[in-house]
């Protein structure tokens, strides 16, 4: 930890707390993301392993960059790229999100949820995809008809936004937008 100077408190989550941080050689700003370790636990949390696994191998703009990860009894450090916010403030500071910091379909149950999904996507069935009721986990659901109003359903996203949810929110996966698809829609290209 000698390599980084701890500078101010910038979160705190479940697992630990991050910091901004400075590298005292190179002068850069970074993010020290320091995770508690249990003296109960048998060493690092699975959710902080599967991270570091996975960023160690991920290099995209769009994902932050994992320097460093330094490990000492008590705790674990992972040095991160400095962001100056993160995902959710991110979304939030768009003004033109209209669900901000809401669920889409805040069902109280499994049940729930399906409903709701269904009553705005329509209600999936053998008509529109093929081999739904032969699937394990299938139970019939009412039958409600897709909405045409996603200007009601998010109100304050235009209407490339609207065109790419509606696209991402296809009940049958082979119908949906794939990730890479969604990242060369318009609304990300033309904004």
């Amino acid at each position: 930890m000698q390599k980084y100077e701890k500078l101010e408190k910038i979160g705190e989550g479940t697992y630990g707390t991050v910091f901004k941080g400075k590298n005292r050689d190179t002068l850069e700003i970074v993010a020290l993301k320091r995770v508690r370790l249990d003296e109960d636990d048998e060493g690092v949390p699975s959710s902080a392993l599967r991270e570091i696994c996975l960023l160690k191998e991920l290099k995209h703009k769009n994902i932050v960059r994992l320097y460093d990860v330094l490990h000492s009894d008590k705790k674990l450090t992972l040095v991160f790229e400095h962001c100056d916010q993160d995902l959710k403030k991110y979304f939030d500071s768009l003004n033109e999100l209209a669900n901000a910091g809401r669920p889409l379909f805040p069902g109280s149950d499994v049940d729930d949820q399906l409903k709701r999904i269904f009553k705005l996507l329509g209600t999936p069935e053998e008509e529109n995809w093929p081999g739904i009721t032969q699937l394990s986990d299938y139970k019939p659901f009412p039958l409600y008809p897709p909405t045409t109003s996603w200007s009601q359903v998010v109100p304050r996203l235009n209407s490339k936004g609207r065109d790419l949810l509606q696209k991402l929110l296809v009940c049958r996966p082979l119908l949906r937008l794939s990730a890479e698809q969604a990242m060369s829609h318009p609304y990300f290209t033309e904004n």
